[in-house]
C-alpha cells in the first residue's frame, strides 16, 4: 500500500462520514452561539460534538497507520482501537443525552 493510496482511502472514508460531520459541525456552531443562554447545556454539546468530530476524523487515520506499520499484533491493536472508538462514541452520545435533560427538573416560567 503506497502513501497516495492510503491518503485516498482516508479521504474516501471521510467522504462517507461527511453527512454526520456536517451535522456535528452545525451542532457545534449552534452550541457556541447559544452558550450565553444555556451555558451548561452548550458546554456539554460543544464537548460532545468536538469529541465526535475528533473520533470521525482520527479513526480512519489511525487504522491506516496501523495497517502501514504492519504490526505483528495487528488484530489486537485493531480491536483495541475499535473499542476505544466505540467508547468515545458512547461518551459523546451520553453527553448529548445528559445535556438534553439538564435542568428539566427545575420550574422554568416565561
Amino acid at each position: 500500500m503506497t502513501n497516495q493510496s492510503t491518503i485516498n482511502e482516508i479521504v474516501r472514508e471521510w467522504m462517507f462520514s461527511l453527512p454526520v460531520l456536517v451535522v456535528l459541525i452545525v451542532g457545534l456552531v449552534v452550541a457556541i452561539g447559544r452558550r450565553r443562554e444555556y451555558p451548561k447545556v452548550a458546554a456539554l454539546v460543544i464537548v460532545s460534538c468536538a469529541l465526535s468530530i475528533l473520533t470521525y476524523v482520527l479513526v480512519p487515520v489511525v487504522v491506516h497507520v496501523i495497517i502501514l506499520m504492519q504490526l505483528v499484533r495487528f488484530t489486537v491493536v485493531a480491536v483495541g482501537w475499535s473499542l476505544t472508538g466505540s467508547c468515545l462514541a458512547a461518551v459523546s452520545v451520553g453527553l448529548l443525552i445528559y445535556a438534553a435533560f439538564l435542568g428539566r427538573g427545575q420550574n422554568i416560567t416565561r
